[in-house]
């Protein structure tokens, strides 16, 4: 008689990276947030270039999916499904524009 694996818990953490882009978003879920980005980004091109002249890379936010099986987003954040819990933003990489007239200036913020 076959015996059921044991899952495991490793030290990998799980991370959702998402772009928002008009009224749609493009997500990846990953353990690397850095290849994740440079993937969220690929993708986002692959979603919206048919609809938007895509100049630069959109701003890219990063939550941690610890115990998240299926989540939601909307406007306000991301949202654990069986809960409805808003997940932690812990990174966002990509512009900030800090008022009309001034130049838009690169970010890559960690929240704590």
């Amino acid at each position: 008689m076959a015996q059921a694996k044991v899952k495991t818990k490793t030290d990998a953490r799980a991370y959702l990276a998402i772009s928002l882009i008009g009224g749609g978003s493009s997500w990846v879920e990953g353990e690397d947030q850095d290849k994740m980005i440079a993937a969220l980004h690929k993708q986002v091109r692959k979603d919206w270039e048919h609809l938007f002249d895509i100049k630069e890379n959109p701003g890219v936010r990063i939550y941690a999916l610890d115990g998240v099986e299926h989540w939601w987003a909307d406007h306000e954040g991301v949202f654990d499904h069986d809960t409805n819990r808003k997940l932690k933003l812990i990174r966002y990489v990509g512009l900030v524009h800090d008022g009309i007239g001034k130049p838009p200036k690169h970010v890559d913020k960690i929240y704590g």
